[in-house]
């Protein structure tokens, strides 16, 4: 790759961030690490220049997220570049009251870990092409993800849900965890597909958990998991094992009509109230283990009253 159209990439990378040209001779020379060092002043530059993107409203964000996505697809094969990119593309900010992220494209990473949200975030039919990082979150409000496409991983760790959890038919294209996620009112994924792994093990619902007609194409775990309220799976489809192993049902759990792989377990799951397992099957013909685990299950339950 020649030197002349490096020199050209930068000035265009220049001309769709302005703020960056009084940075970039401190902040270039970093990335010939493959872990640079990071500069509070850089980072504060950038950090600022997301706010005011977001102060010009939909329009300017994603004219400033396209233009960061078609230089991507014109990056020079230049390791250093790449990490300038990575670094400049990424979005890391303080929620500040509201949160209004609806319909924004992001073309790297977006973080928000171990950051509390005071009021209601909102990031519904928004496109994350980066990591989404909610580690250890709060969100003291509710956290609306509805239709949101996550291109890569999504981590929710740890993560603290006050009110509701809209998730409903967001796309998770990358592995996505909520391990030990607390939820404290409705958590609602129905009609999500998570096309790699979801693990959601040691995770606590205190409200509603709603995952029917999800689509689940890689392994899922919810061992561990406590359903305070309903739990509902209905018509979920489960394309690889899922593990419910140690899961605590307290109230109705709803399968019915749920497809799963015959290796799916429900081994010590306890479950307080009804359930329904009516017209679920295995993904392979019968006779199937899945029969005979949701057999086992209802007769449990029945031995338990």
């Amino acid at each position: 790759m020649s030197s002349q159209f490096q020199q050209g990439w930068k000035r265009e990378l220049l001309a769709v961030n302005q703020w960056l040209a009084v940075h970039i001779g401190e902040l270039e020379p970093l990335f010939a690490s493959y872990m640079p060092a990071r500069t509070r002043t850089v980072a504060r530059a950038r950090a600022e220049a997301a706010r005011r993107r977001l102060r010009r409203g939909r329009s300017a964000w994603n004219a400033w997220a396209t233009g960061m996505l078609n230089l991507l697809d014109l990056l020079p094969e230049d390791a250093r570049l790449a990490r300038l990119w990575d670094y400049v593309a990424a979005v890391e900010f303080e929620p500040e009251g509201e949160v209004d992220l609806a319909g924004l494209i992001f073309p790297g990473a977006l973080r928000i870990a171990g950051r509390t949200a005071p009021r209601d975030f909102s990031a519904s039919h928004a496109k994350i092409y980066g990591v989404f990082d909610a580690r250890d979150a709060v969100f003291a409000r509710e956290a609306a993800f509805e239709c949101a496409t996550f291109h890569r991983e999504a981590a929710f760790g740890n993560a603290i849900f006050h009110g509701a959890a809209q998730f409903r038919e967001a796309m998770f294209l990358g592995a996505v965890s909520f391990r030990k996620a607390e939820f404290f009112d409705d958590a609602w994924f129905r009609g999500a597909l998570f096309e790699a792994s979801f693990d959601a093990a040691g995770a606590s619902f205190a409200g509603e958990a709603g995952f029917g007609n999800c689509r689940f194409l890689d392994t899922v775990d919810f061992s561990g998991a406590v359903f305070k309220d309903n739990a509902g799976f209905d018509r979920a489809k489960f394309d690889r094992p899922a593990r419910f192993c140690d899961a605590y049902f307290g109230r109705a759990a709803w399968f019915n009509e749920a497809r799963m792989d015959p290796a799916t377990s429900f081994d010590r799951a306890r479950f307080a109230a009804g359930m329904d397992f009516g017209g679920a099957e295995s993904l392979e013909p019968q006779p199937s283990p899945v029969a005979r685990m949701i057999s086992s299950i209802e007769r449990r339950w029945r031995d338990a009253r």
